[in-house]
């Protein structure tokens, strides 16, 4: 089947069952207002579940509203979309209520308003990235109290946020298991200990460049983070060596660190910074020579 350009239809599409890819030069509201294609949309877009735009960067609202038709929609990548407004993610979220994944990576046209809208009508949300959406507020965060289901949430280059916004999410989103503030250099001990007060499972947090954070923070993410598995604390100045031996130390699940200057320790490193145990024979043999020494072996 040929458009009116002479393009094929097919040629415009990888749906592979789920998945959908369109021409830069074409937007998808035009291909879907073609009268010879617009039954063959209708049904590809009834069960679809996963959409990726982000190499589009032209891509409008327009297009984004046309996914009204894709109530089955779970995942879609937005990143990079910067021409997009409110209008288009508000009308995704009032119609695409499955989605559990998005990627709205520099859309920087989003207001909070656009965010609290996502968490009332997409309460199956797992995933969000929100990489360089500075207009982020407490306020959009405590909407998430709407998605129980949340566990990974990435806020690199959000860095407007203050600890009020962080103690907000850590308060309504206890589910987390991956966080990422890398660049969000307001945040101060405060908000992470929130994290580590509401948030028992995660696993990962990157604070890449918060260099107002403390070796309070260790203390509170030893205390409460027995599971955590990755940290990154590459630019966070104020933390000392030590803090960073005891929260290798402490955390028995580690298997990541980066600390300063871009180093990263991995588990064999982290074991060598943990004291030696010692064996039940080890243990026999110091005890008998103590014994010996003292006259009694």
């Amino acid at each position: 089947m040929k458009n009116g350009d002479g393009t094929g239809i097919d040629s415009l599409l990888n749906v592979n069952g789920i998945a959908l890819t369109i021409r830069d030069f074409l937007e998808m509201h035009k291909i879907m207002s073609l009268p010879s294609v617009s039954k063959k949309f209708d049904a590809l877009f009834e069960s679809l579940t996963e959409i990726d735009f982000s190499k589009y960067p032209n891509i409008t609202d327009e297009a984004i509203k046309a996914l009204k038709k894709c109530p089955k929609l779970k995942h879609i990548n937005l990143a990079r979309c910067n021409k997009l407004t409110d209008e288009a993610i508000k009308a995704l979220a009032k119609h695409c209520q499955n989605l559990t994944y998005i990627d709205l990576t520099n859309c920087t046209n989003l207001n909070k308003q656009t965010f609290i809208a996502l968490a009332e009508n997409c309460q199956e949300l797992m995933h969000i990235n929100l990489t360089g959406c500075y207009q982020l507020t407490k306020e959009a965060f405590i909407a998430l109290k709407k998605c129980p289901k949340l566990t990974h949430i990435n806020l690199t280059d959000c860095n407007q946020l203050k600890d009020t916004a962080i103690k907000a999410l850590a308060e309504t989103c206890p589910k987390l298991t991956h966080i990422n503030l890398t660049g969000c250099y307001k945040l101060t001990d405060t908000a992470i200990k929130a994290l580590a007060e509401n948030c028992k499972k995660l696993t990962y947090i990157n604070l890449t460049g918060c260099t107002k954070l403390t070796d309070k923070v260790i203390k509170a993410l030893v205390k409460q983070f027995p599971n955590l598995k990755k940290i990154n604390l590459n630019g966070c100045t104020r933390v000392s060596d030590e803090a960073i031996k005891t929260l290798a130390e402490n955390c028995p699940n580690l298997e990541s660190l980066m600390i300063q200057n871009g180093r990263i320790l991995n588990r064999t490193e982290i074991d060598d910074m943990r004291p030696k145990k010692i064996t039940n024979t080890e243990y026999s043999t110091r005890r008998c020579l103590l014994l010996l020494f003292a006259g009694a072996c």
